[in-house]
Parts: C-alpha cells; structure tokens; sequence
C-alpha cells in the first residue's frame, strides 16, 4: 500500500489480522511522537510488541510504500521497500480457561484455581473425580480486574486486589461463572 503523512504527531498505523477490536495486530510506524515504530499485538484485549522497536518517524507529505508480509506466525514489515523490523506472532485464539486442583490433606479441602483470561464472563462446568462427599459451601477467592493490563502501583497499590466470598452450590459436579480476566481459588470441605 501507498500512505501519506498529511500532519499530526504520529505517522501510521496499519492494521492487518483483525478478528475484532480485542484481537488484531498493527504495525505502528512512526509512533510515540514519530519517534519509533513497532509491531503490537492485541489478543483478547491485551497489547503486546512483537520483535524489536526501531528508531524512525515519517515526513509530512511525503508518500511511503508500505509493506506487511505475513507467513504462518512470522512477520516483516517494509518501508519503501527496505526491510525495517521482524517478529513472531502469538496465536490469536487464547484457550477458554486454564485450570488445576489438588488436595490440602491437613486441612480436609480440595483446592481449585482456575483462570479466565478472556473479557467475557465464562460459564464453567468444574468435575471433581473421586470426591463424592463434599460440603456444599466453598470459600472462593477471586482476583479480577477490568482490564488485562491493569496493575497496582505506588499510587494505586488497592486497584486489583483478591475478594474473598462464599459459593453454596459446590458438588462432585458444579457451575460457576468465573469473572473476566480473573484467577479465582476454590476451597472446599470435604465431608469427614
């Protein structure tokens, strides 16, 4: 493609790979007040860069030629034909949900955690094999935030924090709706 500086602080962003506005990749050209460029990556809503961050900026109206090669997961970004950066690409598609269980001999209870890395509530359907008998209220501690990249600092050292409740329906086979990007534990009794 051909592009066009006509003003402004930055150069161009050239989307390729959109699936929707939480999962798509660009290459930002000129970016960071024209001062660098970048390939990012955003799956489910988190932004990431790919490969290194070269200095460079773009001229008010001058024209570039700009080209994104893509083959498989690599990825090589031209500007006026001269090759300018590479990275690897992530795979797109995160996995609904990431789980482990075990049991805390000592304390009788068996212990879930479970992640949903995505930013939509995930109805979750938990099978604990072997384990018939166990009291229907479990502990559960969740942390969880709005957004992927949110982080406590100095500032904010509260903004994601875990939230201890109770969950009445816990059995052998239960439902839970785990909250978007979140990590929550489940601690559950079991029956002596």
């Amino acid at each position: 493609m051909k592009a066009r500086k006509t003003g402004g602080d930055e150069g161009f962003l050239v989307m390729f790979q959109v699936k929707n506005e939480q999962d798509f990749t660009w290459w930002n050209i000129g970016g960071w007040g024209n001062t660098r460029h970048a390939i990012e990556q955003s799956v489910g809503g988190a932004k990431r860069q790919v490969g290194d961050s070269p200095t460079g900026s773009v001229e008010t109206g001058r024209w570039y030629e700009i080209k994104v090669e893509v083959k498989g997961d690599s990825i090589a970004c031209y500007l006026d034909g001269k090759l300018i950066q590479r990275g690897k690409l992530e795979p797109q598609a995160l996995p609904g949900i990431y789980a482990l269980g075990g049991k805390d001999q000592k304390a009788g209870q068996i212990i879930i955690k479970a992640v949903n890395p995505g930013s939509a509530p995930l109805n979750t359907t938990f099978r604990i094999e072997g384990a018939a008998r166990l009291k229907p209220k479990a502990r559960v501690f969740t942390l969880a935030s709005a957004k992927p990249t949110d982080e406590n600092t100095l500032d904010e050292p509260n903004k994601v924090v875990p939230v201890e409740s109770t969950f009445e329906g816990a059995a052998p086979e239960f439902r839970y709706s785990l909250k978007p990007y979140s990590l929550t534990i489940f601690r559950i009794d079991t029956a002596r």
